[in-house]
């Protein structure tokens, strides 16, 4: 696509105006969204909000690479060795798995929507959630003639990122088949959380639950310790997790809060020394730095599922991720928002 082509289509998303290679959104006297070239050429997308946070986001991949709060402090990991590169995935941020998660079927690990080029949605139908987010992209995913060899089906798969006035980080997914039968899928934010170091790093809230360790099998345990603390590598898919999680970074003094509501599942992930090493696009000690939690679909069938922070009807639940930072006044939420009909760990469209 050229920079024209590309500057015309964000105009007619955004009402915006051209400056130099970039396109800028307006909100008062600040840029509060721009669009210009990353790495290695990859139009991206970054927000701003008025008090300072920030979000960048690639249409390869439809995927968000980095999360700042008002400090200007990077909430995301992305590894340094992520190659920003197609085919390749972008190695870190919060990846979008669809239509399949992790490789539990016959397509790739996670899916292929992580390694496709998304476009500007400059028509996105009405939201079912009032918002006051001003600061916001809107992408869209159609299935390619290839895809469709692969994985049969027609969809069109909505993301509106935003960031809110408090920096808050909302991603709405909605996915419409707009095939003439139905098909399964599954799906996830396979979100990588910044960290100090690992080691000195505590989950709270899965304590006495049931999860399936992918290190041995999928076979069905239950948590013991009264913390999740992470001495070697962990690949963990928690079932019927509570509404609170959260993570504990004790040298950053730093607590990122997971409140949800209709997603039961929780996948916990650290790839460890060996694991790491054996990565080409992950750094050899970069495990030392980053922790995944991942959310996937959640259980029961209701026409559309919300993740949100606040509810307004039986089949709307909430997953809120919290950053308070204590030695200063920061409070930044993280939320994800999806529709869809919903099983444990599938989902259909009719």
């Amino acid at each position: 696509m050229s920079i024209f082509t590309w500057c015309e289509t964000v105009e007619e998303a955004f009402g915006v105006f051209f400056t130099g290679y970039g396109i800028w959104a307006m909100s008062g006297d600040r840029v509060s969204v721009e669009c210009c070239k990353g790495i290695n050429g990859l139009e991206k997308v970054v927000l701003r909000e008025a008090r300072g946070s920030s979000a960048e986001v690639y249409l390869y991949g439809g995927q968000v690479t980095s999360w700042k709060n008002d400090h200007g402090e990077e909430l995301l990991f992305v590894s340094s060795k992520a190659t920003f590169k197609p085919p390749k995935a972008i190695r870190g941020g919060i990846p979008i798995c669809f239509p399949q998660f992790s490789s539990h079927g016959v397509l790739e690990q996670h899916g292929f929507a992580r390694n496709r080029s998304w476009s500007i949605d400059t028509n996105p139908p009405p939201f079912p959630t009032s918002s006051s987010n001003k600061t916001f992209v809107d992408l869209l995913l159609k299935p390619s003639e290839e895809d469709g060899k692969i994985w049969p089906h027609s969809f069109e798969f909505r993301l509106r990122i935003a960031l809110g006035p408090g920096g808050d980080l909302m991603l709405t997914s909605r996915i419409r088949n707009t095939d003439s039968k139905q098909f399964n899928f599954t799906f996830a934010y396979h979100t990588y959380f910044s960290v100090s170091d690992i080691s000195e790093v505590r989950v709270e809230g899965l304590e006495t639950l049931d999860y399936l360790d992918n290190l041995h099998n999928r076979e069905r345990f239950t948590e013991q310790g009264d913390a999740l603390t992470f001495e070697s590598e962990v690949d963990k898919v928690y079932v019927s997790t509570p509404t609170k999680i959260a993570i504990l970074d004790h040298e950053k003094k730093r607590t990122f809060v997971l409140r949800k509501d209709g997603l039961p599942d929780a996948v916990v992930w650290n790839p460890w020394d060996k694991k790491a090493k054996a990565m080409p696009d992950f750094g050899d000690d970069e495990y030392k730095h980053m922790l995944c939690r991942a959310t996937g679909p959640s259980k029961g069938s209701p026409r559309m599922t919300v993740l949100f922070l606040s509810s307004a009807s039986p089949n709307i639940g909430t997953l809120v991720v919290s950053q308070a930072q204590f030695l200063a006044v920061d409070f930044v939420r993280h939320h994800f928002l999806v529709t869809g009909g919903f099983n444990r760990s599938r989902a259909s469209i009719k």
